[in-house]
């Protein structure tokens, strides 16, 4: 089985514009402005089923590259929607004289499948072809969500998972020059009413992790979502 086909296993249009949804909830502010740009470019790892690339283009982008390591998963998406380069690649560090310089950049569900020695090399290169006032979007599982466990374990090629203090440490360490850096909760989108009640059920279900973790003692996670967010921006004063 392939990767594609394991991405298209129970995908349909409704996946398709529940996944953009929790783009825009969760993004749109941040990149919504960047994408109006004039010859903004976006470079995506893993581009999935091309969700993140058909957002941009309905927003007027397509100076848009991919990496993916299967060449099934460039093939699909390049065929559907309007990109500028595929590149085939299972790291960075091979390929970086192929890549150009980024107003957005975004890895969502890549990093925990990177083993750890490579995440400050990785970092530090997509840095460097972050354009000033750009923006990297890393979206990874939380592990700080007692429940996350099930999610760092059920893909095989999980190498690790992550909670807000791991990214900040990382980022630290990768002495990241004129970054502005958070770590923001990917929360359920409230579109519709079966969001809108899951929301009010995870909030209660979030303070209840939280008294277990103080009565427990010792540090807590301040974000409970079961995915979390690193969100650097290359400052251009």
């Amino acid at each position: 089985m392939t990767y594609l086909s394991q991405l298209s296993e129970g995908a349909n249009k409704l996946t398709f514009v529940r996944k953009q949804e929790y783009i825009h909830f969760n993004f749109g502010q941040i990149i919504n402005n960047r994408l109006k740009q004039k010859n903004c470019t976006i470079l995506e790892i893993g581009p999935g089923l091309g969700e993140f690339v058909a957002y941009c283009n309905e927003r007027g982008a397509s100076s848009i590259d991919i990496i993916d390591s299967e060449k099934t998963v460039l093939d699909f998406v390049s065929a559907k929607y309007n990109i500028r380069n595929p590149i085939l690649s299972k790291d960075v560090d091979s390929i970086e004289s192929k890549l150009g310089n980024y107003n957005i950049i975004v890895m969502t569900q890549v990093l925990e499948h990177i083993p750890k020695k490579n995440h400050l090399t990785y970092l530090q290169i997509l840095y460097t072809h972050l354009k000033k006032d750009g923006v990297i979007l890393i979206t990874v599982p939380n592990i700080g969500n007692p429940l996350a466990i099930f999610e760092r374990y059920y893909d095989y090629t999980h190498e690790t998972a992550f909670t807000e203090h791991s990214l900040l440490q990382l980022t630290d360490f990768a002495q990241l020059n004129k970054a502005n850096v958070r770590v923001q909760a990917f929360k359920i989108p409230t579109y519709n009413a079966i969001n809108i009640v899951r929301t009010i059920f995870q909030f209660f279900l979030h303070g209840l992790f939280k008294i277990i973790f103080i009565i427990n003692g010792g540090v807590y996670p301040k974000i409970l979502t079961t995915n979390i967010t690193l969100i650097i921006e290359k400052n251009g004063k």
